[in-house]
């Protein structure tokens, strides 16, 4: 037991004499461990580095297609009629594709189609007003007009219907008869009426229509005629110098058509173109053997210069008439060489043989 207590005694002074190193080892591994070792590598803390996700993309909403309201129908006639385009729908330039103006004729308002007007989206003239053209319309008829919109996804809105109907077809104007004037022996003027009120859209042609026979109906001349548009209203028209025939008696009418293919033909006016006049006599002033002097006739009022073709001088045997053949004959004109000569009237002229006439009789004629 001694010798057990003296051996726990020994172990405890042991103990006693180790705890100094054992408090100061500690200390030690810390000075190791802030010395450098000259092959060592200095440590460097490790950094956290966060990761940043990119920014989310918005996907742009889709927008709804405008609402369309109905069209406002104005200015209705017969066969035209006109409605104003909405204004631009807000925000989308960028969707829309076509606008169209269309017009039905079954009231669903659905079939029967007719395009009053269409354009790209762009160019669409909205707010303005817009009419069919002066045929696309028929008299008397019932339509249901509807705006129309597609845009660049392939949809479709159609807006609510208005109807209308078309005026019937007016009633061709009365035209008055002609006022001829200005009456030669080829040729007549005609005055043309004051254009009719209230048929711009409706008329086609007008003509001013000459006849031969007394029921103003057949042997037709046509003095003038025209689109109804470009119709010289109120001005004065005449034939061309050889459209008609002296001492003939001429029916005037006035006619025209309308776009439904309706005719109207005015009442005529009868007139005569004067005859073929007279000229006076020659005046033989000297005879000789071989020359006449005779004295050209003044100026007759109804004679052109500038149209009539030739004035003839001739020396007949008898009386009657004669062809200018064998004859002593002098002749002024176009139809002389086709160059023109003044004609001497009312001058005294010189007919002689020395101008090439022969006073001889004909082959045939003993005397004159």
């Amino acid at each position: 037991m001694r010798k057990l207590r003296a051996g726990l005694a020994v172990l405890l002074v042991a103990a006693f004499v180790l705890q100094p190193g054992l408090a100061a080892l500690p200390a030690a591994r810390a000075e190791a461990a802030s010395t450098p070792t000259p092959d060592a590598v200095p440590t460097v803390a490790a950094t956290a580095t966060a990761t940043v996700a990119p920014p989310a993309t918005a996907t742009p909403s889709i927008p709804n297609l405008p609402s369309l309201a109905a069209p406002v129908v104005s200015s209705v006639g017969a066969t035209f009629a006109s409605v104003t385009l909405p204004a631009k729908p807000d925000g989308f330039d960028s969707y829309g594709n076509q606008f169209y103006v269309k017009l039905f004729t079954a009231a669903d308002a659905t079939s029967g189609e007719i395009v009053l007007g269409g354009w790209q989206y762009s160019y669409t003239p909205w707010g303005t007003l817009q009419a069919t053209s002066g045929t696309a319309l028929l008299p008397g008829t019932n339509y249901w007009a509807r705006f129309w919109l597609r845009d660049s996804l392939g949809r479709e809105v159609l807006s609510d219907a208005t109807s209308f109907a078309t005026l019937g077809a007016p009633a061709l104007p009365t035209l008055a008869a002609p006022v001829v004037s200005s009456v030669g022996a080829t040729f007549a003027s005609v005055t043309l009426p004051a254009k009719p009120d209230g048929f711009d859209s409706y008329g086609n042609q007008f003509y001013v229509k000459l006849f031969t026979a007394a029921d103003a109906t057949s042997g037709e001349i046509v003095l003038g005629g025209w689109q109804y548009s470009y119709t010289p209203w109120g001005t004065l028209q005449a034939t061309s110098n050889a459209a008609l025939l002296p001492g003939r008696t001429y029916w005037a009418r006035f006619w025209l058509r309308d776009n439904f293919g309706r005719t109207s033909s005015s009442d005529a006016t009868s007139f005569t173109t004067l005859g073929t006049p007279a000229l006076d006599a020659p005046v033989v002033t000297a005879v000789l053997p071989d020359n006449v002097m005779v004295r050209w006739p003044a100026k007759p009022a109804w004679f052109d210069d500038d149209t009539m073709t030739e004035i003839t001088l001739v020396a007949c045997p008898d009386a009657e008439p004669c062809s200018s053949n064998n004859y002593a004959v002098y002749r002024l004109g176009l139809a002389i060489g086709g160059s023109r000569k003044i004609i001497p009237w009312g001058v005294v002229g010189q007919w002689a043989e020395s101008n090439g006439l022969s006073f001889r009789p004909p082959t045939g004629c003993a005397t004159w």
